[in-house]
């Protein structure tokens, strides 16, 4: 699972999303957007990118252990299927 922010000095979050669903071997990770902006704009356009989920700040840790969960549960099936053995169980502990 990856939280991100959304606004970072090179890359923004949207571009880093983009990045890794381009990617074959990652765009299955899971990915949170937290960010101050929390316009309906700013939200669609990262669903439309690929984010899973997006945070408003300040982050409320109750909240986000929530996301995280329901996360790791849904991508869990598709890791045991897609990614090799070693890599599924770092990515699950």
């Amino acid at each position: 699972m990856i939280i991100s922010d959304y606004y970072m000095p090179k890359v923004n979050g949207i571009e880093l999303v983009k990045q890794m669903r381009a990617n074959p071997l990652h765009n299955d990770i899971p990915i949170v957007i937290v960010s101050s902006d929390n316009s309906k704009e700013s939200k669609e356009i990262g669903r439309e990118a690929g984010a899973s989920g997006w945070m408003s700040k300040p982050v409320n840790p109750k909240e986000l252990r929530n996301i995280m969960h329901t996360l790791l549960q849904k991508g869990e099936k598709i890791c045991l299927t897609k990614w090799p053995k070693k890599v599924v169980e770092i990515r699950l502990k």
